[in-house]
């Protein structure tokens, strides 16, 4: 999204603006304006709702919260605030612990590298675990929709 605003930003404001030194810029066919002013369009909408999400999940972190906690905080908060009682979220610990908490204790700028932690688990299933899995499907066949995973 950035690239695209970077490449397309000075074309687009040479379209949009009416001086004489901006129209010597402008790029010249019908099709690469069309192709400009589509790039600027799109990269911007996507950069504005991919900073928005990202903020939004920063918010979330910051507070120590999921967002079903969030709209269940929040109701529990103006039911609070009703009877004239301050609600707390119990899992809140400060802002800087709740980052530590998910990020580790280390500068917060390193949240923004990939870890180098081993996972506790493969990312895919076991064959064990998929071989239990389908069989626990094929035995539920009459008996409703129960699944038994273990």
């Amino acid at each position: 999204c950035i690239y695209g605003l970077f490449l397309t930003t000075l074309p687009f404001f040479a379209m949009v603006t009416k001086s004489p030194q901006a129209r010597a810029r402008r790029p010249k066919s019908k099709e690469a304006r069309s192709a400009v002013l589509f790039t600027f369009v799109l990269a911007l909408s996507v950069g504005l709702a991919v900073a928005f999400l990202c903020g939004w999940h920063i918010f979330l972190t910051l507070t120590a919260q999921t967002t079903i906690e969030f709209y269940g905080n929040h109701t529990l908060r103006h039911r609070a605030k009703a009877k004239g009682i301050i609600y707390r979220n119990p899992y809140d610990q400060g802002m800087r612990k709740n980052w530590a908490h998910v990020f580790g204790p280390g500068h917060p700028l390193l949240a923004l590298l990939p870890s180098r932690r081993k996972p506790s688990a493969p990312p895919w299933p076991s064959p064990s675990a998929v071989r239990r899995f389908h069989n626990s499907l094929h035995q539920n066949r009459g008996g409703g929709n129960v699944l038994n995973i273990v």
